[in-house]
């Protein structure tokens, strides 16, 4: 296949794909994500370019995480991941840990194959324990912890519960992640996406367009399969190029649910 024809089948599938994930890259703006450190000091400078921050999970240049975290009440130091949330002694909440990562919150391993219902389970018991309702008589300190605390379990539990998202997530731990377009896969996948594109467009009936998404779940699947073998193998690099894959797969996704409200009025 020509070089411009793969340009081609490139530039129309990034037009089809209407809808995409937020990447680190497209973030750098945003206040950084949890767990991951956009060091200052450590910057790597493009030629003609400003300079740019990388991420890093810890960083000796300018001494993040820092080593000791108290408590704002009795000032005793806490244990990072035991006292997490509630120091022992006070049992008083918190303020969130800048250093902790989303897998970090919930108590698992940093490893895309988790179990999902061990997750589910962390998820409710903590928030029974940090939802703001519950700390309503307290102080104004642990009102705000506690709200704090609340919504980064829902943002780690939300980022790891979905497949796609958490792959995504490990890359950036990694000093991995990728914008859309950034990674190369191979044509006939490229080519199999603009016909599915061309079905949904085509689908003229309610059935038709189910089938479609039918296929694509099964493609989705395989690949989660595929990703969780190559984070297995330590083989981020394959890991990377698989995701980028799901990308398209999760677009799709969501093109069939626009095109089945819009053009058959169901939710």
């Amino acid at each position: 296949m020509t070089t411009l024809l793969r340009s081609y089948l490139m530039s129309e599938c990034r037009r089809l794909m209407t809808r995409s994930l937020p990447s680190a890259a497209q973030s750098a703006g945003a206040p950084p994500r949890s767990g991951i450190h956009m060091c200052v000091a450590r910057r790597a400078t493009p030629r003609g370019g400003a300079p740019a921050p990388r991420a890093y999970v810890s960083c000796l240049d300018c001494k993040w995480p820092p080593e000791t975290r108290e408590c704002w009440k009795c000032k005793r130091v806490t244990d990072r991941m035991r006292e997490m949330f509630f120091c022992t002694p006070c049992d008083v909440v918190q303020s969130p840990d800048p250093a902790a990562n989303y897998f970090d919150v919930m108590g698992i391993a940093a490893t895309f194959d988790i179990d999902l219902a061990q997750l589910r389970s962390r998820y409710r018991d903590l928030q029974t324990k940090l939802h703001p309702d519950k700390y309503a008589q307290k102080s104004d300190t642990e009102r705000a912890y506690s709200a704090l605390q609340s919504t980064a379990v829902n943002k780690a539990y939300w980022r790891l519960a979905d497949p796609l998202k958490r792959g995504l997530y490990l890359l950036e731990l990694n000093g991995m992640g990728f914008r859309d377009g950034e990674v190369e896969v191979d044509e006939g996948f490229l080519l199999d996406v603009m016909e599915t594109n061309e079905a949904m467009a085509a689908a003229a009936s309610v059935e038709a367009l189910a089938a479609i998404g039918e296929e694509n779940e099964r493609e989705m699947a395989a690949l989660v399969r595929d990703v969780a073998a190559a984070f297995a193998d330590d083989d981020v690099t394959r890991a990377r190029w698989l995701l980028a894959c799901m990308k398209y797969r999760d677009n799709i996704g969501d093109k069939i649910k626009q095109i089945r409200q819009e053009r058959f009025g169901i939710v």
